[in-house]
C-alpha cells in the first residue's frame, strides 16, 4: 500500500493538533494567531466565473 514515513503519521498529528486546541480552549496554552484579510469582492467573482467556464467545459465532454 502506502510508503513508510520518518515523521509521526497523519492521524497522529491529527490527534495532537485536537489535543493543542482542547488545551487552549480550557487555557492552558496560548497560540499563535494570524489575522488573514478577506478576499476582495473582484476577485470571488473571477474566481466564480473560472469555476463555472470549467462547469461548462466538463459538461461538453
Amino acid at each position: 500500500m502506502g510508503g513508510k514515513s520518518k515523521g509521526p503519521s497523519f492521524g497522529e498529528g491529527l490527534l495532537e493538533g485536537l489535543r493543542e486546541a482542547a488545551a487552549w480552549k480550557r487555557g492552558e496554552v496560548v497560540l499563535e494567531v494570524m489575522n488573514i484579510d478577506p478576499m476582495p469582492p473582484a476577485r470571488i467573482c473571477a474566481v466564480r466565473k473560472r469555476k463555472a467556464r470549467f462547469a461548462t467545459d466538463e459538461k461538453e465532454l
